[in-house]
């Protein structure tokens, strides 16, 4: 179970973060300035997210085996 929260509280805390950045590079780019390194964090981020989920995907599949 102590997996299963740490896996949640990371996701809450990659989720939030894109999310932020998302907003801010709209807002950006709604006023023309330049969002360059927010767009490269935000790919950043989704890259972490997939590998967090690929993670997660491992934990889960290795639990199921051991069942």
């Amino acid at each position: 179970m102590e997996q299963y929260e740490y896996f949640c509280a990371i996701s809450k805390h990659l989720y939030s973060e894109l999310e932020n950045v998302a907003l801010v590079s709209y807002a950006y780019s709604l006023n023309g300035i330049d969002n360059s390194e927010l767009e490269q964090r935000k790919a950043e981020l989704l890259h972490k997210i997939e590998e967090h989920l690929n993670g997660l995907e491992m934990a889960i599949f290795e639990k199921e085996n051991k069942l």
